[in-house]
């Protein structure tokens, strides 16, 4: 996902313990205490709706710098 007005969907979890958040972090190549630039992914947190466009509340997401986007797809072979 990128930083954008265009809606995304998909799903919400919820875990009791945030030591998981540590352990997404980890699976998702963010260390908060890199750079912003050095991470493949930052966590954010954004406002979410229902697909009715009611707001629920904020939840954490992880998102990838268009430059990093634009990167790494003229890298890849079509």
């Amino acid at each position: 996902m990128t930083v954008g007005n265009s809606p995304v969907h998909g799903y919400l979890l919820s875990f009791t313990d945030f030591q998981v958040l540590a352990k997404l972090d980890e699976l998702e190549g963010y260390q908060p205490t890199r750079q912003i630039s050095q991470n493949l992914y930052n966590r954010q947190e954004i406002d979410i709706f229902n697909l009715q466009g009611e707001p629920l509340g904020l939840a954490w997401v992880y998102l990838m710098a268009k430059e990093r986007v634009c990167f790494l797809s003229r890298r890849s072979p079509n």
